[in-house]
């Protein structure tokens, strides 16, 4: 600050307008590149910690809380240009009997197994999470509900195909999955459109359906005129 008659008022008001930091004539350029550098520091490592929060640390994909912020963004876009929206529930059965009787590093590697699956198949522009222990969501713009379904009865083969092994013999693991589709009719929540797309879970889950799709639209009728 050059002429400022009062150092500490003019410090105050450019802070208070946003400023990261306040440097006063005369200084260096040691000293200016330094700042520089701390405040960028600074900067990097809030990003990290703030990207941390959101990230599943086990898999890498995002958590419940990142995964439903990644939802609502998706679920506006959708809403606001009238394009479709697919979300997908998939859940190993029962994870919990399988996490107590095989133990957690094979419970873990076959949350790995998954989640490694799931990012292979899906596109940069979706988002994979791990919603709960065993339990997984995906956000796909743009996605047709037949073609999803596909996709997630593909993985369900592969972990099937490659069970976990607990002391060197293949473990069973049997995996539901429900897409929801559209998401813009209404305009869901997150948490809503998560609940609705349980509920489809439950329902794949207690019929033995491996997937749970949207039934198909109806072909279209024609009416002698």
């Amino acid at each position: 600050i050059t002429g400022a008659e009062n150092d500490e008022a003019a410090r105050m008001k450019a802070l208070d307008m946003g400023a990261t930091d306040f440097i006063t004539k005369p200084f260096t350029t040691s000293d200016l590149v330094a700042r520089a550098r701390a405040h960028s520091t600074y900067q990097r490592v809030t990003r990290q910690l703030q990207s941390q929060v959101a990230v599943d640390a086990l898999t890498g994909l995002a958590n419940k809380a990142g995964f439903l912020e990644r939802l609502r963004q998706d679920i506006a876009y959708a809403s606001r240009h009238q394009q479709p929206l697919c979300l997908v529930r998939l859940e190993v059965e029962d994870f919990h009997r399988f996490f107590l009787h095989n133990g957690r590093d094979v419970a873990e590697a076959l949350v790995l197994q998954i989640a490694r699956l799931l990012r292979a198949r899906i596109r940069k522009e979706d988002t994979g999470g791990r919603v709960a222990l065993g339990s997984f969501a995906l956000s796909m713009p743009g996605g047709q509900p037949e073609g999803v379904a596909a996709m997630v009865e593909r993985v369900q083969a592969e972990v099937t195909a490659h069970p976990p092994l607990h002391d060197g013999e293949p473990v069973a693991v049997r995996l539901h999955a429900a897409v929801l589709s559209p998401l813009t009719d209404g305009v869901l929540a997150p948490e809503e459109a998560m609940d609705a797309c349980q509920a489809r879970l439950d329902v794949a889950r207690e019929s033995g359906a491996a997937v749970l799709a949207p039934p198909a639209p109806a072909a279209p009728v024609a009416v002698p005129a």
